[in-house]
């Protein structure tokens, strides 16, 4: 697997069954991309963090940015997740399970390159006070010239 496919990953955890493994298998096997870090904080403290991905935009979404500031919320002050929320401006969350993962899909209308995209965020406990946060997402690219022109550059 590229680089530009499988940044931080170990071997054993590609062979992990992800959340967005289960939710469509309507995807290309060459568009599935991994990016993987060891954290040393608890579980409970990552998920928080993931929580608040509802309220950002995504970091290579010019609009979002632009209409927008980072908001200043603690942690523990956040609502609970709910199926369907918007995530990121143009993802909606269709599973999570606390302190284990995260699973989000593109919005149909989200003006991507992409017919389908659904990402699961998830929480590997270590040993100690220290996880693994791994990100995989399952794409399929539109049939067209910026869709062949998104899969060659989107990964990187």
């Amino acid at each position: 697997m590229s680089l530009a496919h499988s940044w931080g990953i170990q071997t054993n955890e590609r062979d992990i069954v992800y959340p967005c493994d289960d939710m469509d298998n309507n995807f290309d096997s060459k568009c599935t991309l991994y990016r993987a870090i060891t954290i040393k904080a608890p579980a409970e403290e990552i998920y928080l963090w993931l929580c608040q991905l509802r309220f950002s935009s995504c970091s290579y979404d010019l609009i979002g940015r632009s209409k927008k500031n980072a908001l200043q919320l603690t942690l523990h002050s956040q609502p609970e997740l709910e199926i369907n929320q918007t995530i990121m401006d143009i993802f909606e969350l269709i599973s999570f399970e606390q302190n284990v993962h995260i699973t989000l899909s593109i919005k149909p209308d989200s003006g991507y390159p992409l017919d389908r995209l659904i990402v699961s965020y998830m929480i590997i406990k270590q040993e100690g006070n220290t996880c693994r946060l791994i990100c995989k997402a399952n794409m399929k690219y539109r049939r067209s010239l910026v869709g062949y022109i998104a899969k060659k550059i989107l990964p990187w």
